[in-house]
C-alpha cells in the first residue's frame, strides 16, 4: 500500500496536547490506510479507531460508545470531531464533547458546512485552528 505525505496532519499532530489521547474515528474501509499513513509520516496515535470496532456506522450510540470503551473512559471525557452537525448531535446526546470543523465547499459550491448547525463545545474554522483550541 502506498501513501503520500500528510502535509496538515504533521502540522497538527505533533502540538503538545498531553492530557488528550489521540483518536482517529474512520471507516472501515480506511483504517489500514490511516495505518500506514502514520507509520509512514511518524505520527503516533493511541489508536485508529474505525466503526468495525462497533460493528455498526454512525450515528448509532454503539459506534461512539465503543470508542470511549476502548479507552476506558466515560463519553464525557471524550470529544467527537466533525464537519457534520448531524454526527455532532448524535454525539453530544450521548453525553460526549463536540468540535466541529468548518469545510464549506465539501463537496462542490454551496456544499458542506460553513459553520455548526447545533451546540458544539469548540468550532473551528479548520484542523490547525481546532488544534490550536484544543492546546490552550
Amino acid at each position: 500500500m502506498t501513501s503520500t505525505p500528510a502535509p496538515l496532519a504533521l502540522r497538527i499532530v505533533p502540538r503538545p496536547i498531553e492530557s488528550v489521547p489521540l483518536l482517529r474515528m474512520v471507516p472501515a474501509a480506511f483504517s489500514l490506510l490511516m495505518v500506514d499513513l502514520a507509520r509512514r509520516n511518524g505520527i503516533h496515535w493511541d489508536a485508529i479507531l474505525g466503526s468495525e470496532i462497533a460493528s455498526d456506522y454512525k450515528p448509532k450510540p454503539r459506534v461512539y460508545l465503543a470508542s470511549c470503551a476502548a479507552f476506558d473512559l466515560a463519553p464525557g471525557e471524550c470529544m467527537m470531531v466533525a464537519a457534520h452537525s448531524n454526527d455532532l448531535a448524535a454525539a453530544a446526546a450521548l453525553g460526549l464533547r463536540t468540535g466541529h470543523v468548518a469545510r464549506p465547499g465539501e463537496n462542490g459550491p454551496g456544499t458542506g458546512e460553513a459553520a455548526p448547525r447545533v451546540p458544539v463545545d469548540v468550532a473551528a474554522r479548520s484542523f490547525e485552528d481546532l488544534a490550536d483550541k484544543l492546546a490552550t
